[in-house]
């Protein structure tokens, strides 16, 4: 509990903090009013003892510090750590000083961003969700669950283009994750968007496959040689794109013992075998980087590379823009998601070739994953299965002529039973 008293013309507020300095609050030449002056008391109190013991804020309380945000009372108790951070009490506040610290302050273990550009991107879909429905300006702690379902069925409605539900689970996965890390620091009384439910992220529909003709196809639209290195080791080397492709370099292929060895962009280095589609490829280029003495570096695609925020050396989206061309001029403009769906093309080729366990090592995730995010029936396995169906039911009506037209070492012409009649004449 603190005090008023006056010094000279001043009034002042008086009180011990949690830490046990004496902090005071100065209100000039205008004197609080008794009511005034109880609950600034009252509410001050409460303010510090929940930051000594760790408690959650009341709403009335919560209340209050609306009513003062921006003024030199608020901005003087969150400088004694008393509440928020400046800058954070509001939805506009908080999610901006969220993505400064997401991508310019806190590091993971390889002193990266924690949010790569491509996350980042990601994010900031979801967060333009939030402020459309919430407004830059509200409060952070006024949001209710009540709320939050609501703003659930607004994302599944018309008024928005993410109204998927794999796009939506995506967002409410990040918005969970954000107000979660807010009521962990005190600075909201519970997490309103922890009860949301989180269907499957996987749209089923958006996976497709691109034949090997049609991937010839798309290579014969492609008039650069780098663009067609690109997109072979998307699409027969099943390579994440771009981020894998833009670390790849020369002294990562072995061309004698047809290896090629993935550096680490999401998950940890591997190695694969060098298929022939991307060694005939790749061979020209090699030679080309051999007999271009002006190059430095030596990286696989060297075209269309700028420097990110992170000081990194990645392959801008200008490479992926003419392969987008290609594939609309070779008859694919509703081939969706390419980049991911390339790597799935390349899955389910290689499933038919290559065991379980190789194939996942090769392609750098699990069994599961594969089965969630990659694996697709494509039209000749249809057609094979129809195929095998249809030989078993031509056995099943004719068993005795499928049996009699079986042959042997014994010669072309003889069958089982006329196999048997010969052994007994030699007997």
């Amino acid at each position: 509990m603190g005090s008023f008293y006056k010094d000279g013309s001043t009034y002042r507020y008086k009180f011990i903090d949690h830490a046990g300095k004496t902090r005071k609050l100065n209100f000039g030449r205008n004197k609080p009013s008794s009511r005034e002056r109880g609950y600034l008391d009252s509410n001050v109190t409460h303010l510090v003892s929940c930051r000594k013991n760790g408690c959650l804020i009341e709403p009335r309380v919560q209340s209050w510090l609306t009513e003062i945000h921006g003024s030199p009372v608020a901005k003087k108790l969150a400088e004694w750590g008393l509440i928020a951070m400046p800058g954070v009490s509001t939805l506009g506040e908080y999610l901006t000083w969220l993505f400064d610290q997401k991508v310019n302050h806190w590091k993971d273990a390889e002193g990266n961003a924690v949010w790569s550009p491509a996350t980042e991107r990601d994010c900031i879909a979801t967060k333009n969700y939030l402020i459309e429905y919430f407004k830059e300006g509200r409060a952070i702690h006024s949001i209710t669950p009540g709320d939050a379902e609501e703003w659930l069925q607004w994302l599944r409605s018309d008024a928005t283009r993410s109204n998927r539900s794999a796009a939506i689970s995506k967002h409410v996965k990040r918005v969970r994750s954000w107000f979660g890390f807010a009521a962990r620091k005190k600075w909201i009384q519970e997490n309103p968007f922890c009860h949301l439910p989180i269907c499957t992220q996987v749209d089923r529909e958006r996976i497709l496959y691109m034949s090997p003709e049609e991937a010839e196809s798309v290579i014969a639209h492609l008039t650069c040689d780098q663009h067609r290195l690109f997109f072979v080791l998307g699409r027969f080397g099943g390579l994440r794109l771009p981020s894998e492709v833009a670390e790849l370099r020369w002294s990562h292929f072995d061309f004698d013992a047809n290896t090629l060895r993935i550096p680490p962009a999401k998950t940890k280095a591997r190695t694969m075998p060098l298929w022939p589609e991307i060694r005939d490829y790749a061979w020209s280029e090699f030679m080309a980087w051999q007999d271009d003495c002006s190059r430095a570096d030596d990286y696989v695609i060297h075209r269309h590379r700028t420097i990110n925020r992170d000081g990194k050396s990645v392959i801008s989206n200008k490479i992926v823009a003419y392969m987008k061309q290609a594939m609309k001029l070779a008859g694919l403009e509703d081939f969706h998601k390419p980049m991911q769906n390339l790597r799935t093309s390349c899955e389910n080729d290689l499933r038919l070739i290559v065991p379980e366990g190789r194939l996942t090592e090769f392609m750098g995730h699990t069994s599961k994953v594969a089965e969630l995010h990659y694996r697709k029936t494509t039209k000749q396995e249809f057609a094979n299965f129809a195929s095998v169906r249809r030989m078993a039911s031509e056995e099943l009506e004719c068993p005795q002529n499928s049996m009699d037209h079986k042959q042997d070492q014994h010669g072309p012409e003889m069958s089982i039973h006329g196999r048997e009649n010969g052994f007994q004449e030699s007997a």
